[in-house]
């Protein structure tokens, strides 16, 4: 009947809206890069004049809490303040330090930074900025999936064969270079900024045997551990979807000695979300007033 349909439906969210109402709910938002660029082939940029944009009204308008502290409330099921947002950043790339940095610590929002290992220290660009630029015009979008689900030492051969073929040399462009092992310690200089897991080589974990999953998790958790002399305790999923995070990987963060871990999955977090498959929002360069509606309009979804 439809009048029963309708009272189940309008139960059902109402019974939501009090379960987040009693619980609250956070925002984890996923940002890579604060750089202006001209050519930017996959969305991950956002311009340094935007991000302060977006970051006033953060201060101004929302609680921002540390990923570290979102997690502890996650484990113990504990209440989540209103309006509470995270601010992350994947990869690791240098404008985090030269550009993201001076305007987090500018209004005062603590950030989350998730570093893969494989790059530091040399002048090797990621593999995908790599690929971008050996394919030129002609991407090829069934080439960047396979090479996300490769091993690393696979990964590099078919990248050397495909510069060969188009008769060119891997780039080492500095303006895609990632943080230097200095600059992962200064990244992290004053706490503002907490640095977590990534992997070694950023490919699809799901992919991989378990023993290769093992290997690019513990061992990007032990060289950021070398590098500041202290636990790393937080984990992001290179690309983060189904496809790319399975039971298996979960379960082995878990085993690695990680609080949490984060997911690229779309949604609100509650005390009762799964603290090794956190959703986060992937954010774009929306001007102030466009992000704070974003922002609220992504909240409304959990009442």
């Amino acid at each position: 009947m439809p009048e029963a349909s309708a009272a189940r439906v309008w139960l059902g969210n109402a019974a939501r809206a009090a379960r987040a109402a009693v619980g609250g709910s956070a925002l984890v938002l996923m940002y890579h890069r604060v750089i202006a660029m001209a050519d930017d082939p996959y969305g991950l940029a956002i311009d340094p004049a935007t991000f302060d944009a977006q970051m006033t009204v953060l201060a101004e308008g929302y609680r921002v809490i540390t990923a570290s502290r979102l997690c502890e409330l996650v484990t113990h099921k504990r209440r989540i303040p209103a309006r509470s947002v995270v601010v992350t950043f994947d990869d690791g790339y240098h404008d985090l330090l030269g550009n993201a940095k001076p305007i987090l610590e500018r209004h005062g929002v603590p950030a989350t930074a998730f570093v893969s290992t494989g790059e530091i220290d040399t002048s090797r660009e990621r593999w995908w900025d790599e690929l971008a630029y050996l394919e030129g015009d002609a991407r090829d979008p069934a080439r960047y999936t396979l090479l996300r689900t490769l091993e690393a030492s696979a990964r590099e051969t078919a990248l050397d064969a495909l510069a060969a073929e188009r008769g060119l040399s891997r780039p080492t462009r500095v303006e895609n270079r990632t943080l230097t092992t200095a600059e992962v310690v200064e990244l992290a200089r004053g706490g503002l900024i907490e640095v977590g897991a990534h992997t070694v080589s950023h490919g699809a974990l799901g992919a991989l045997a378990p023993e290769l999953q093992r290997r690019e998790i513990a061992s990007g958790k032990a060289a950021l551990e070398g590098m500041l002399g202290r636990p790393v305790t937080l984990f992001s999923y290179p690309f983060g979807g189904p496809d790319a995070v399975s039971s298996t990987t979960k379960a082995i963060v878990a085993e690695s000695g990680f609080a949490g871990a984060f997911t690229t999955d779309f949604g609100l977090v509650f005390p009762w979300s799964a603290r090794f498959a956190i959703p986060r929002c992937s954010m774009s360069a929306l001007p102030a007033e466009e992000f704070a509606a974003q922002l609220d309009q992504w909240f409304a979804l959990g009442r």
